[in-house]
């Protein structure tokens, strides 16, 4: 079932994140009149580079300078990628910086459902003190497929994964959002995009208008494009 962002009144949200859509927007409306001016591609590549730096230092600001160092080159790595499906060229351009780190290739089969729940409704109390709700249909959503679901889980993990799951969930957020104001320079996408909210915001709307399984599994998908050893694989 779609679901209407613009719906939600400020009276609806945790107070930290009562403004947060609403201030990226105004400011992605700020980025629009300046990119206006560029004369050259890499001009306003470097414009949208410096918007998200320091967007990210202000949300990002209590993360560890590693997190930060890998944000501020997944930041770069979206403004290169082609665009031809947002999940995919998010998860291309993670997938272009975790590369050159000592980070899993294949999260999808190092997780369940289960983690990625946890890691998103723990972060948000954790962060911003907002009580989401943990329960989940045992159902699987339609649209989810079943290669994704065998693939779960299947690698036993280590200790450091619950790190990992959290910190890619984020950078892959992101890229998402870089690829979204990449959208609306281009005029392919609207200022009334979801995407165009901090990484909280956005999770916290999403588990309140979609409901916490469709959202965790909207998540997965993100993990499992990660995963993907090319644009070959079957499809999500």
């Amino acid at each position: 079932m779609e679901c209407n962002y613009n719906n939600f009144l400020c009276m609806d949200l945790p107070r930290s994140l009562a403004l947060s859509g609403t201030e990226w927007k105004d400011q992605v409306r700020h980025l629009q009149t300046e990119v206006k001016k560029c004369a050259h591609e890499s001009e306003r590549n470097n414009f949208i580079i410096h918007f998200f730096h320091c967007a990210m230092q202000a949300e990002f600001v209590t993360e560890f300078q590693s997190f930060r160092d890998i944000a501020e080159r997944v930041i770069r790595s979206a403004t290169e990628v082609e665009i031809f499906d947002p999940r995919a060229s998010a998860s291309r351009a993670v997938q272009n910086v975790l590369r050159t780190e000592a980070f899993p290739a294949d999260m999808l089969s190092r997780i369940t459902v289960e983690d990625v729940r946890n890691a998103m409704v723990s972060d948000l109390w954790r962060c911003h003190a907002v009580v989401v709700r943990a329960d989940m249909d045992t159902r699987v959503p339609q649209g989810i497929p079943n290669h994704v679901r065998t693939q779960l889980g299947t690698v036993t993990g280590d200790a450091e994964d619950a790190i990992r799951l959290i910190n890619i969930l984020k950078w892959l957020n992101i890229a998402h959002r870089v690829v979204a104001v990449r959208g609306v320079l281009d005029g392919t996408r609207t200022l009334t995009d979801a995407m165009l909210d901090t990484c909280a915001g956005y999770w916290w709307k999403s588990f309140t208008a979609k409901g916490t399984c469709r959202t965790v599994w909207e998540h997965v998908l993100d993990i499992a494009q990660y995963s993907m050893q090319s644009q070959d694989d079957e499809t999500l």
